[in-house]
């Protein structure tokens, strides 16, 4: 956009205001933070008062549940879900089994590890500690450990590959106080490692490099100890049948000795997955996944010796088939064995059974038919009650937690969960107002397929919808704002996803909802690839963006395409080992002459630490010069789009550097002649400023974001006056703990204030009954009360925590709402269903 357009847009919005009579408030996004901590949409008035939330973001629930569960010491059952979070990568969760309350503790990413298949354990000191089979800086998983609640999140070890990669089982805190486990991939052979480590991430040793043809290979369940301090475990595939062995090894890697050898026959069991009891009879016990007479799997003892080894029971396809990883048996209160069938019984979706430590009195407890399918781990047992999880089935496919009494009665579904959501989360791009007058943002992820949505509000920034939901082959994880087009169409960029893998550009009717592609760029390609900024319009009409990487040397471009998608070219390539800076991530801006300029945050000519260049160059490609080069030390990186509020100077911010290399707001002449920084950030004021700087109507100050710092520590709302001489900081985000927003990204937007006639009113017709109750709750509607309405149902506990939250039409939420309330325990529960009309509250007592 040029500085002229850019002017002309505030005096258009100053005579909106003022024809509406409206205050004009400040309305922007948190990336963390609100009830689910992935984000929130708050407006706040221009000195920082009347601060309000205006929508908490949802994350894509767990989903997935190949792990089973721990029994902490606190009674709380705690898992991990392969799928679900901001960049769908997994989760650890607990959950009361008592309450049926559940509550996510942390979202992977790549970064700190990424599809957990097996459940944290508890160590003696209290904390929990689990793996990941992928993500790391190696992208070969981690272990991680963490507080009970959530907190101090840290990763232990980054498998490289050498040391082990992709370890699915769970961990083993051994007697020596250290913790053991095993990769499926990896090591000398490439075919798995058993290693330890201290429980703060010292010490990592392999202790021993599976040879797959002589030992087995791929373990896929975890260890288990005696009493003697050996440890014991199962190798899925392998060895001298072929099929998989049993072992055991000194804790100091020595004396690997096979005790089991698998063969592929009907006259035994093959390719054993899970891992291995020791029962109280001092037995190991286990089960394999295939073999036995209908080829399905088998349940098998042994002597810890290898010798006595005896099949207790040959599985067949009616009764369950196919008993997969994870804690395969789990032993009950009265001595009985416990297990779960991948597949097989009488829906065949797998089954949970029990059967003696003789072998006798085998019997399947539960069927599973569609509240939950696919068992992938086993159970625990505590309390008379066995505890697992499905990995499929329940409403949205998602999987199930549930329990089930030892003799079968009672089972109790008790978490069902959600595999997508509908309005994405983790915003990070501001907002825009298009021509036909509502705002559009983006999510970087949720949605229907999990790679973010396009959402929009009323003109008054009020009733958030989902217009678009990326599908991946349309691109994934949108980073920046989107643009308004002179023809009242959206243009975007995905900064991942499409056919190549490294993003796309888009196009999006607001009136009609088409979607269309206009460019898939491809990391070979000349165009770049991975665009991680927005657009702009030339005065030519032609779109305009940076590619932050690809090109010819792979160090990002600047390049321009027609608004229908043809002519594509890079009209300029960064080189990395030139001054020019390299890795533009922002979006360009054109100034009255009609060149572009723009940043980069790599790179450059600066004598301390090179972290940048300004750059300028012509919308041919030509002329390109550097305007400033950016120091660590002395300015800082680029931290979001240069903006131009009409006064002759480009404004912008650091993420780090300046006095308290915390990050800086400078200007430069519009020249390029002259540069200062006219303020140094701080701790208390805001560290990392994010997005860009967004200047009042009046061009007398500007409103910024810092992602963190503050009285919190979570991120503040900041303006300043154009020349530096004032600074004001006008909020402080509280985060998650406090259900406010934290890590506010991507700078802000003018919206007028919402009137009172805008405020959701009270729902009429609608009812909830019977209330007191000690049953299941229902919905009750008049005929001219829209029940086919999308509608969302929350239910509160008497503290204010929510524990439900569902989305469907009002017909649906009966049944759901029906099937819910059956497991509440007696206490005070506060319901409340939304729609786009209004609203509807209930105060429910149960009794």
């Amino acid at each position: 956009m040029t500085r002229n357009a850019l002017t002309l847009a505030f005096l258009l919005f100053t005579h909106i205001l003022l024809q509406s009579q409206t205050t004009p408030v400040l309305m922007g996004i948190t990336t963390r933070g609100g009830n689910a901590n992935t984000g929130t949409l708050f407006s706040l008035s221009p000195d920082g008062q009347d601060y309000k939330l205006r929508h908490h973001f949802d994350p894509v629930g767990p989903h997935a549940l190949r792990a089973g569960l721990t029994l902490g010491s606190d009674g709380l059952l705690y898992g991990a879900s392969l799928r679900g979070g901001s960049s769908e990568s997994g989760s650890i969760f607990r959950l009361n089994p008592d309450q049926g309350s559940f509550e996510p503790l942390h979202y992977f990413a790549e970064s700190d590890g990424s599809e957990p298949h097996s459940a944290p354990i508890e160590g003696a000191d209290g904390k929990l500690y689990g793996t990941t089979a992928a993500g790391g800086n190696h992208s070969a998983g981690v272990i991680y450990r963490m507080e009970k609640n959530g907190s101090n999140f840290t990763v232990l070890h980054h498998f490289s590959g050498t040391d082990g990669a992709q370890p699915q089982g769970i961990l083993h805190e051994a007697s020596d106080g250290r913790l053991y486990g095993m990769t499926i991939r990896g090591g000398t052979h490439e075919d798995g490692t058993i290693y330890r480590i201290e429980k703060d991430g010292t010490g990592f040793v392999s202790l021993h490099a599976f040879l797959g043809f002589t030992e087995g290979r791929n373990p896929l369940g975890g260890l288990i100890e005696d009493q003697e301090g050996v440890l014991y475990g199962n190798l899925s595939a392998g060895g001298p049948g072929l099929a998989g062995t049993v072992f055991k090894i000194q804790k100091d890697g020595t004396g690997f000795e096979l005790l089991k050898t698998f063969n592929f026959s009907t006259d035994d069991g093959n390719q054993p997955f899970g891992t291995l009891l020791l029962a109280s009879d001092g037995k190991l016990y286990g089960t394999t996944f295939s073999g036995g007479l209908s080829y399905v799997g088998i349940i098998f003892r042994m002597d810890r010796t290898g010798e006595n080894y005896e099949i207790l029971h040959e599985f067949t396809a009616p009764e369950g088939r196919n008993p997969f990883a994870g804690n395969q048996l789990t032993e009950g209160s009265n001595g009985a064995l416990f297990g779960t069938t991948n597949r097989g019984g009488t829906f065949e979706n797998g089954a949970v059974y029990k059967i003696n430590k003789n072998g006798a009195d085998f019997a399947v407890i539960h069927h599973f038919s569609n509240e939950g399918k696919q068992p992938w781990s086993g159970v625990i047992a505590a309390n008379g009650k066995i505890f697992g999880t499905t990995s499929l089935g329940g409403n949205s496919n998602g999987g199930i937690v549930f329990s089930i009494r030892e003799d079968g009665t009672s089972f109790e579904l008790l978490r069902d969960l959600s595999r997508t959501n509908e309005d994405g989360f983790a915003p990070s791009a501001a907002l825009v107002r298009a021509q036909d007058g509502h705002y559009y943002g983006t999510t970087e992820a949720g949605g229907d397929f999990g790679f973010g949505t396009i959402f929009r509000l009323q003109p008054d920034g009020s009733s958030l919808e989902t217009v678009y939901h990326f599908d991946g082959l349309s691109g994934g994880l949108p980073q920046s704002e989107l643009l308004a087009g002179t023809d009242g169409l959206l243009y975007g960029t995905a900064s991942q996803m499409g056919a190549f893998s490294n993003g796309t550009i888009y196009k999006f009717d607001p009136l009609a909802g088409d979607f269309t592609l206009l460019h898939t760029f491809s990391l070979v390609g000349e165009f770049g690839a991975s665009p991680q900024a927005g657009l702009i319009e030339g005065s030519d009409g032609k779109l305009y963006g940076t590619a932050r990487s690809g090109g010819s040397t792979g160090a990002g471009t600047v390049f321009r395409l027609n608004k229908n998608g043809t002519g594509m070219e890079a009209i300029y390539h960064f080189i990395a080992t030139a001054t020019t800076g390299n890795t533009p991530a922002f979006t360009l801006l054109e100034g009255d002459n009609g060149m572009l300029s723009g940043v980069t945050i790599f790179g450059g000519g600066a004598t301390g630490q090179p972290s940048g260049t300004l750059f300028r160059l012509e919308k041919n490609g030509s002329n390109f010069s550097v305007l400033k080069n950016f120091d660590l030390n002395e300015n800082g990186s680029p931290a979001g789009s240069l903006v131009s509020p009409g006064d002759g100077f480009l404004y912008g911010m650091t993420i780090n550097g300046g006095d308290n290399l915390v990050g800086t707001i400078y200007r430069i002449a519009a020249d390029g002649q002259t540069f200062e920084t006219i303020h140094h950030l701080n701790v208390i004021n805001g560290i990392s400023p994010q997005g860009a700087l967004l200047p009042d109507p009046a061009g007398e100050w500007l409103y910024g974001l810092a992602k963190s710092g503050g009285e919190f520590d979570q991120g503040v709302v900041f303006r300043l006056q154009t020349d530096g001489s004032q600074f004001e900081k006008i909020h402080d985000f509280e985060g998650v703990i406090n259900y406010d927003g934290s890590s506010p990204n991507g700078g802000m937007v003018w919206v007028a204030q919402p009137s009172a006639n805008h405020e959701k009113q009270p729902l009429t017709g609608l009812t909830v009954s019977p209330n007191p109750t000690n049953g299941p709750l229902h919905l009750s509607w008049s005929n001219a009360f829209p029940a086919g309405e999308k509608a969302t149902l929350t239910v509160a506990d008497a503290t204010g925590k929510q524990l439900v939250k569902l989305k469907g039409n009002v017909r649906e939420l009966d049944v759901l709402l029906s099937n819910r309330s059956q497991s509440w325990t007696p206490g005070i529960y506060f319901l409340r269903i939304e729609t786009k009309q209004g609203f509807f509250s209930e105060k429910i007592i149960r009794q």
